[in-house]
């Protein structure tokens, strides 16, 4: 008896449920792409990353496919042959068959594309199978005011009257993705569609402006849609969304993250006079690369292998500065290299020593590879007391600088900055003169981004940083994955990242072993915090460690 329950289990084990089928069948909207289409990619492309695997998609969707058009190729004839009872089909046409100019793909709203959704829902019907309407998505199209426009017609009205004739279920994409791309706004809501640069892609070597077709991450938001639809009808497909790993979130809840890109062209630093000694200031051989990149549509900029001194540097729009595995860009330990400018400083505008790497109003910029950044921050830190021991202050009191009995500065001109209100924000009143006095208190972040969208920084190293280490603020779409931060456990201000005001992040892989805060959310400061009204969202942390030891040690 023992024998027969064990094989009965054994069979059992090998009998699964059946999965749950969904077709789609759309157009090019909806398609999958072939690996030479990349970055374009269909909304229906990505539909299933939301899914458990108790669901399968097909995707019969084909660029360029009308209601006439899917039916007359005979695609349709090959969906229909495989539908069983309970498959799902999600029909989506629209932006095809308004097409007056092309009689083999034209269907006017009011008549052949209405019998045409009428036609495919009872033919799905027959075969016991279930059909879901789904209105096309809007295109990416804004007047001057920043309005999005509709460029559909009559189309989605009439699957909407379609749909509540025939008791269909509807995934109202077109009202959905017009309110999206009009909260995205002109600007963000580039990065949904294909507006790709020059020759990053294989496809489009001389890049491409497509308003219509989507990006993976736009495609991501489509499909993100579509899910939250299915929650909104309380549609049975619902009961299949796949959780995430954060806690009450499915993953179709979690920010699309859009990704750099950059031509494969090199600029190395060495070609534009580069000198890897210690007695050489590379800043300008440096900048002259990054700049020459940015000239011939961007490329990457290589940090080789060695030692690399240089002053204060500007990323540009499709550059990617590259530090090499076995390098290490050193920023001057000299302040006089730093100029004063105007920026930020915790949230509040300030005056500021230059930030030894910063890019404004770019796009599409990145730090990446194995080496490392030494930002020589000793030169700029006053140090507490308390912080060290009796041995470490004796020794760092011989080293220069002035002090107190409960601080050490670098310089005078820190001191005075330090016990200055007037000097941590732009003041009223204060000249450059003044702030100049105070020079050496107006320590910069190490990494600053103003305004930038598309934003990588991937494996490098970040080590004694004057203040701050990673600061985006007022950016879009920033990815820093697999970065290590090493600072000075007592140093003062020394955020391994303070993201400002940023919408669309990814912060994956990291150790950041700092002295102050490792990660930090901020949306501005005091009054004038609240008056930019922008917080930070939309963001993704995982994956990072922060030395538990070190941050009890700093703040208690």
């Amino acid at each position: 008896m023992n024998y027969i329950w064990i094989y009965a289990m054994i069979l059992l084990s090998f009998i699964t449920e059946p999965k749950q089928r969904v077709f789609m069948i759309g157009d090019s909207t909806m398609a999958n792409k072939k690996d030479i289409d990349y970055p374009e990619t269909g909304w229906g492309q990505v539909f299933h990353e939301y899914f458990t695997d108790a669901v399968e998609i097909h995707n019969y969707a084909v660029n360029g496919r009308s209601t006439k058009s899917f039916r007359d190729r005979g695609h349709w004839q090959e969906v229909y042959d495989q539908l069983q009872k309970n498959d799902y089909v999600i029909i989506q046409f629209g932006h095809n068959d308004s097409k007056e100019d092309d009689p083999a793909r034209y269907a006017a709203p009011h008549t052949d594309y209405k019998d045409n959704l009428i036609r495919y829902i009872d033919e799905i019907r027959s075969k016991g199978a279930i059909p879901i309407l789904a209105t096309p998505i809007y295109r990416r199209k804004f007047d001057d005011n920043g309005t999005l426009l509709d460029a559909h017609g009559d189309y989605p009205g009439v699957v909407r009257e379609v749909a509540a004739a025939k008791h269909v279920d509807l995934l109202d994409m077109h009202k959905l993705s017009g309110e999206f791309i009009q909260k995205q706004g002109k600007e963000l809501s580039k990065y949904m569609f294909m507006n790709v640069q020059k020759k990053v892609y294989p496809k489009f070597p001389d890049g491409v402006t497509d308003n219509t077709h989507l990006t993976p991450s736009g495609a991501r938001d489509i499909a993100s849609l579509a899910a939250q639809e299915l929650i909104t009808l309380h549609h049975p497909l619902r009961n299949f969304l796949k959780k995430s790993e954060f806690e009450g979130k499915y993953k179709y809840e979690l920010p699309n993250i859009a990704t750099t890109g950059f031509p494969k062209d090199t600029y190395n630093i060495i070609d534009y006079g580069a000198n890897p000694s210690a007695n050489f200031l590379n800043t300008n051989a440096i900048q002259t690369a990054i700049d020459m990149a940015n000239k011939n549509d961007g490329g990457v900029v290589i940090i080789p292998n060695g030692l690399w001194v240089t002053g204060p540097i500007q990323l540009k729009s499709n550059v990617n500065l590259f530090i090499d595995e076995g390098a290490l860009l050193q920023f001057s330990d000299n302040r006089d290299d730093y100029p004063i400018v105007s920026t930020t400083w915790e949230g509040q505008s300030a005056y500021r020593c230059q930030a030894p790497i910063s890019a404004s109003n770019c796009s599409n910029i990145a730090i990446t590879g194995k080496g490392m950044i030494d930002g020589s921050g000793q030169v700029w830190k006053s140090v507490k007391r308390n912080k060290l021991s009796d041995s470490e202050w004796k020794r760092l009191i011989k080293s220069g600088g002035v002090h107190d009995d409960e601080t050490w500065y670098p310089s005078e001109s820190s001191r005075i900055g330090h016990n200055s209100d007037w000097a941590k924000k732009i003041t009223e009143g204060k000249t450059m003169e003044d702030y100049s006095k105070v020079k050496d208190f107006l320590r910069p972040n190490m990494i600053s981004f103003i305004s930038c969208n598309l934003i990588l920084i991937d494996g490098v190293t970040l080590m004694n940083s004057p203040a701050w280490i990673i600061h985006p603020l007022m950016c879009n779409h920033v990815i820093v994955k697999d970065v290590n931060v090493t600072n000075p456990w007592y140093g003062q201000n020394n955020d391994a990242i303070d993201l400002e005001s940023c919408n669309y992040g990814i912060l994956d892989g990291c150790h950041f072993d700092t002295g102050d805060d490792a990660i930090t959310l901020k949306s501005g400061r005091d009054e004038e915090g609240r008056k930019r009204g922008m917080p930070t969202q939309n963001i993704i942390i995982s994956n990072t460690k922060v030395p538990w030891t070190r941050w009890i040690r700093n703040r208690f």
